[in-house]
């Protein structure tokens, strides 16, 4: 008796649902695998299950109730892969749809094949198949499964009413558009609007027109990035073609500043740089121009009043997304005065000179241009602080 009432509970639950959204019912059977692990299995069945559920295709069977159902009838999952047991397990849960399949993994490379079958006819409605190479467990999970529930909905692999554009055309929409993503190397990872979508090639269909930036990003290779104008009815296809990372970069930088060695004076300063990574090696030069009061006594305007030249180590302590730089240093070389003024013996021995000291830059910019700004504390017979800023270009 207790069997009997939970089968028309569940079958009166489905009719409910069908009465109240008109979507079909479907029904997903435990995926299974080679070279997967049988609790990774459990969880992408329940995940497929998510999936077909949010894109408001279905009315989708709960797990639990429908395990409840073959149970209690004697039916098992397990190795029901082909059509004939999907479709007696689809009799059995009373759904217009079920889905079968597996998750395989060879070498490195994790291969779904999911089938929708009409219980009705027998009919296979929709076979899909996703491979993802280079992948983790986590990317199966977080975008085969998605791509996979989606084809099976009859959206497309890329369909994404989650991904909004940066900018709207327009209040309303009625269009959409598609988006055609090649990608080179193969296993490149995909980013539309900052969002991770998945790796390799792919299409996105049903896109709300708009502005999008698309990223591709892979260990190893410089990241490539593309902003995409999408116009109702129109496909536009993008290459994200990936070249190897450069492992030095060059950069030159001047500007100006000030320094305070008794009195405020104006600085300059002209920099060649070579970075690694986060290293960063440069070659400084500069001149103070002191004022008046600074020079020697019968001298009425600006002069030079000492020059340098020195190397400074930086290490890039932050990153915002190239965008701010902060880098501390330290800094070698020798300063010396050029003119005796009150604050200086006339002996030249006693001349102040100075060896070099910490420094900070910070730098604000994009790509290839950055203003830039550094502190830096210049050591010797004497301490001089100096606040210099200009523009710099990396290249």
């Amino acid at each position: 008796m207790q069997k009997i009432i939970t089968g028309i509970f569940f079958v009166l639950t489905i009719l409910h649902f069908v009465h109240a959204t008109e979507l079909p019912t479907i029904a997903v059977m435990e995926l299974q695998g080679n070279n997967v692990e049988k609790s990774n299995l459990a969880g992408l069945s329940n995940r497929l299950r998510s999936e077909l559920f949010k894109t408001n295709k279905f009315t989708v069977a709960e797990r639990q109730r429908m395990n409840e159902i073959l149970v209690e009838q004697g039916f098992q999952q397990t190795g029901c892969t082909s059509s004939e047991c999907a479709v007696e397990a689809g009799q059995l849960l009373n759904v217009q749809y079920i889905i079968v399949g597996s998750i395989d993994k060879v070498g490195n490379i994790f291969s779904a094949n999911v089938r929708m079958i009409n219980v009705a006819t027998g009919k296979i409605e929709r076979d899909v198949t996703d491979d993802c190479k280079g992948c983790s467990i986590d990317n199966v999970m977080l975008t085969t499964i998605r791509k996979v529930a989606r084809n099976l909905a009859g959206l497309g692999p890329g369909t994404t009413d989650a991904i909004e554009p940066m900018e709207r055309e327009g209040a309303i929409t009625p269009l959409a558009g598609t988006v055609i993503i090649k990608t080179k190397p193969e296993n490149v990872t995909v980013f539309i609007n900052n969002k991770e979508y998945g790796k390799g090639e792919t299409t996105l269909k049903d896109i709300p027109p708009g502005k999008y930036i698309i990223l591709g990003k892979l260990e190893g290779l410089e990241d490539k990035q593309v902003s995409v104008d999408i116009r109702a009815g129109q496909t536009e296809t993008i290459n994200l073609n990936l070249s190897k990372r450069r492992n030095f970069k060059f950069s030159i930088s001047g500007g100006i500043g000030v320094s305070f060695i008794k009195t405020l004076s104006l600085a300059t300063n002209f920099n060649l740089g070579i970075s690694w990574k986060k290293i960063l090696l440069e070659l400084n030069l500069f001149s103070v121009i002191a004022p008046p009061e600074h020079t020697a006594s019968d001298t009425t305007y600006l002069k030079c009043d000492h020059f340098g030249a020195g190397a400074t180590l930086y290490y890039q302590l932050v990153n915002l997304n190239n965008i701010l730089l902060i880098s501390p240093g330290i800094t070698l070389g020798f300063w010396k005065f050029l003119y005796d003024n009150e604050y200086i013996p006339d002996s030249e021995d006693e001349r102040l000179w100075q060896i070099g000291g910490p420094k900070v830059r910070v730098q604000l910019g994009y790509k290839f241009v950055f203003l830039f700004t550094d502190y830096q504390l210049l050591i010797g017979n004497s301490i001089d602080n100096q606040i210099n800023g200009g523009i710099l270009l990396a290249f």
